[in-house]
């Protein structure tokens, strides 16, 4: 959680390093706040950010937290994994 503050009170003043970003976010997912993940977005946007992309999985999917571990008794990787690779494989402009 620190380290999310952090990145979260920096984005106010300091523009990212990277050059592109992905934010992928889970409208089901009880255990994290999306509206502060979105506030987190525009801080980016409003830097300059190069490259960003997002992309939100709805909650009728009704997505556990952990979308990606396939330990998870209620994981949907079948459904998880297909869309995230395509979207970190994506070749984005910079």
């Amino acid at each position: 959680m620190r380290l999310g503050f952090s990145v979260y009170d920096a984005a106010r003043t300091t523009k990212p390093v990277a050059k592109s970003i992905l934010v992928i976010t889970n409208a089901a997912d009880t255990a994290v706040n999306n509206t502060i993940t979105q506030k987190l977005v525009q801080r980016w946007r409003t830097t300059g950010v190069q490259s960003f992309d997002s992309y939100e999985f709805d909650d009728s999917s009704h997505l556990i937290h952990d979308v990606i571990d396939p330990n998870q008794e209620q994981q949907q990787t079948a459904l998880v994994y297909p869309i995230m690779l395509n979207l970190i494989t994506q070749e984005r402009v910079v």
